[in-house]
């Protein structure tokens, strides 16, 4: 985790391998420290400006953890930047099918709408978002906040100014 945050994946990875099967098995498993080794190199060659070498490592580390909406994210922006819209979009929609409740997945799958223009789309996936996280006062914010963005994206600036300031005066 540490090494690779700090762009450090290969010696995350050999560290990995250096661990005790119980240790291993405590981080999530040897495949997941990979993908997290992967996923940091990658995002050091997206930085250099490889995206062919970032594309092949986040979809390496897409294998070791297929479930992860912000790994999908990143991939699917370099989809994106490659001209693969509609890979990039089959990405977050894959994930969002299988886990439809996923709370990490539909805010991904609300920025990469929303990156793409979708803004339909987005505003749909922060429709299924806003019940599940209503409880949680900071993510419901959150999502309240890239429900601005989006709307402020799509030019709707009443949108923007009703979901900014809900009590404003003058609003039910």
């Amino acid at each position: 985790g540490a090494l690779a945050a700090q762009g450090r994946g290969d010696e995350a990875l050999q560290f990995a391998t250096q661990l005790t099967a119980e240790q291993q098995a405590k981080a999530g498993g040897l495949d997941r420290l990979r993908g997290t080794a992967e996923a940091a190199q990658a995002r050091q060659a997206e930085a250099q400006g490889a995206l062919g070498r970032a594309r092949s490592l986040f979809e390496e580390a897409l294998v070791s953890n297929p479930d992860d909406p912000w790994l999908r994210l990143d991939l699917a922006r370099i989809y994106v930047r490659q001209g693969a819209v509609g890979t990039a979009r089959s990405m977050m929609d894959g994930l969002l099918a299988s886990h439809p409740d996923m709370v990490d997945a539909l805010y991904a799958g609300a920025l990469a709408s929303m990156e793409q223009r979708h803004f339909e789309q987005a505003r749909a996936f922060l429709a299924r978002l806003t019940p599940l996280v209503a409880a949680d006062a900071p993510a419901a914010r959150l999502a309240n906040l890239l429900a601005a963005e989006v709307a402020w994206n799509a030019g709707d600036a009443p949108r923007v100014l009703t979901l900014v300031n809900p009590a404003a005066p003058g609003r039910p």
